[in-house]
């Protein structure tokens, strides 16, 4: 079955509101309900491109309209053309265009000639269907020709018999037609035509604020004064570390790089702690000599099922000498603690590679300017900010709001590192923290609503509302922003319109006018049915239109 849509047109509605209306029904049927004295009516090529567009856009046109001069015209563009109320096809007539008559010998009687309308050769109208009483006149004289035998001395009356029996099928048909005619018409009447349109204009309320808000991170709930209101809010931070290298365009100069590594240590050879001083020397497995940056401290061992289980922590040591020679990837092999040789100590104290050895060169190379690392610092430290925003937002919700100065972004460390590698690069170091004060803006809708005395619940309506934010000032340490916010809403009464027709289904106009009244907010209500005789809302839910103003 195809879907139908019926769309009502207004009296000044042109060809080109009819054409979109049409083409951008969701429909395969479209019906077009054209009202009396339409300017549609003005030209008989508004139905003719009217057809033609429906047939290129695969629709199936039908004209509805109580004007016969419309339902005319649809007809002889060979549109389907009906009258709402009666249900009737109304006649087809050419005369009502002004063409040119051409005439043809008598012995070919009368052809109508149909083509473009901008053909230079005119057009013989149709001829106008004869008047239903001509036309029963003219069967009635044939159907005297008919009785009237040529031959009357040859007639047998057993001939008139199944004359009278064709006629009789004639009247059954005629009769049941007629009687078809008219359920068909009663279930129009009844079932299909009416309609009912509401329209309805409700209560609206406009609000304006200026209001001061302080958000607290140690605060748990909405406080709402007189002009002010204290929300919660939530301090979020983020920190990390960043290392970008860049190639030096500066001076070339003979500089000496050492070595430098990670070894892990080992204590396997007492419950007492050893503390080793800054320097203290360690032998790789070959033999190179490396030196301890800073004092150690090595755990005692601890004692695991009788026996010792050797403690360890991490060191930095650097080359004893400079040169690629000390440059050293990382091997199982144990690096060994020279002081303690000749003792016990020597075979429980020891160490391992964590990391290789780098760093170590001797030679020339492009060192860079004061410019180029001040250059280089600026550029890391705005990656990292970049990157602890992008962080920041993946741990946060949302439904947050960031407020320009409630974000604070800081280096805690920085320093150029492998500013002697053998390529002539160099890299910066930056460590940094960032901190952002949010709030959810929501809360504070809630809060401004009930500030203007207006209830955002299931039955208001809240629309156009604008927040505009100024005089912010943050206090990270306290974790607390202070800013002023001002702007309009305006809210009105929330209507279920799916459930108000269910409600107002099959009552007639004193119930629909009782119900709609009890509406919260109702101002003023217009109640509009169709046809003009329908004093009842259509059951179809379809059938039920409301217009919220």
């Amino acid at each position: 079955m195809k879907l139908e849509k019926k769309i009502f047109l207004e009296r000044s509605d042109g060809l080109d509101v009819a054409v979109d209306a049409v083409i951008g029904a969701p429909a395969a049927r479209v019906i077009l309900n054209i009202p009396r004295r339409s300017v549609l009516g003005e030209s008989m090529h508004n139905f003719q491109v009217l057809k033609r567009e429906s047939e290129t856009a695969e629709k199936e046109l039908a004209i509805e309209s109580v004007d016969e001069h419309i339902l005319e015209l649809a007809s002889v563009a060979k549109i389907s053309a009906l009258n709402p109320i009666f249900k009737t096809r109304e006649r087809a007539v050419t005369d009502i265009i002004p063409r040119t008559s051409r005439k043809f010998p008598k012995e070919t009687g009368r052809e109508i000639m149909r083509g473009k309308l901008d053909e230079t050769e005119e057009e013989e109208p149709e001829a106008k269907p004869k008047l239903k009483k001509q036309l029963w006149y003219k069967r009635k004289e044939e159907s005297k020709k008919e009785e009237t035998p040529v031959f009357v001395a040859h007639e047998e009356p057993g001939r008139r018999r199944p004359k009278r029996e064709q006629r009789g099928r004639r009247f059954v048909i005629s009769f049941a037609s007629l009687v078809a005619l008219l359920v068909i018409g009663f279930v129009l009447v009844v079932y299909v035509l009416p309609r009912v349109t509401i329209q309805m204009s409700l209560k609206k309320t406009e609000a304006n604020f200026n209001v001061a808000v302080t958000v607290l991170t140690s605060a748990a709930t909405t406080t709402v004064g007189q002009n002010t209101v204290v929300l919660p809010g939530q301090l979020l931070t983020a920190k990390k570390n960043l290392v970008m290298s860049f190639k030096a365009e500066g001076t070339t100069e003979q500089v000496n790089g050492y070595a430098e590594g990670t070894l892990t240590v080992f204590n396997g050879y007492s419950k007492t702690a050893q503390t080793l001083v800054k320097n203290t020397r360690f032998e790789s497995p070959g033999g190179k000599i490396f030196r301890l940056i800073g004092a150690l401290t090595i755990p005692g061992a601890k004692t695991v099922n009788g026996g010792l289980q050797p403690s360890s922590v991490d060191a930095k040591v650097r080359a004893d000498q400079p040169g690629g020679a000390y440059n050293i990837s990382v091997t199982s092999d144990l690096w060994m603690i020279p002081g303690f040789k000749g003792t016990d100590k020597y075979q429980k104290f020891y160490a391992t590679m964590k990391e290789p050895m780098s760093g170590g060169f001797s030679g020339t190379k492009v060192l860079p300017k004061e410019d180029e690392t001040a250059n280089a610092k600026t550029k890391v430290a705005q990656s990292l900010q970049n990157a602890l925003q992008a962080q920041v937002a993946l741990s946060g919700s949302g439904n947050f709001t960031l407020l320009p100065d409630a974000a604070k972004f800081e280096i805690t460390n920085e320093a150029v590192v492998n500013s002697t590698s053998s390529d002539g690069t160099f890299a910066v170091l930056s460590e940094g923290i960032l901190n952002e004060l949010v709030f959810d803006e929501g809360m504070l809708k809630n809060a401004l609503m009930e500030s203007a005395g207006v209830s955002n619940g299931e039955d208001m309506s809240i629309n156009n509302f604008t927040l505009n934010y100024a005089t912010t000032t943050a206090s990270f340490s306290d974790g607390k922003i202070s800013f002023t916010v001002n702007g309009s809403f305006s809210a009105q009464p929330r209507v279920d319109l799916d459930r108000l027709k269910s409600q107002v289904a099959g009552q007639n106009e004193g119930d629909l006018k009782a119900t709609l009244f009890a509406i919260p907010g109702l101002e003023r209500a217009n109640i509009s049915f169709w046809p003009f005789w329908v004093t009842t809302v259509p059951q179809s839910a379809g059938k039920i239109d409301f217009v919220i103003q």
